[in-house]
């Protein structure tokens, strides 16, 4: 079921693609090196049993490698994403 919706514009093959998620119930949001943080404010957070690094629902796992993987256990300001989402 999908929770929040949140949209960017993709990736370019063969380069670096910093990407930083953040979300609590009703206040979700997405960060890249491509564009503006993407915000959703409609949604509950469901009771997560895993985390799959590196797979894209629908699409199966990416074709590449995760550089860093940095959790913050709380849900940090958008300013804070998008600095994330711009690091390399």
């Amino acid at each position: 079921t999908t929770q929040a919706a949140l949209s960017f514009s993709g990736v370019n093959a063969n380069s670096d693609a910093p990407m930083a998620v953040a979300y609590k119930a009703n206040n979700f949001a997405f960060s890249s090196s491509i564009g503006a943080v993407a915000t959703d404010s409609s949604g509950i957070v469901p009771e997560v049993s895993r985390l799959e690094v590196g797979y894209y629902s629908g699409s199966g796992w990416i074709n590449g490698h995760i550089k860093r993987l940095i959790y913050i256990p709380k849900r940090i300001p958008n300013s804070w994403l998008a600095q994330l989402g711009r690091r390399v």
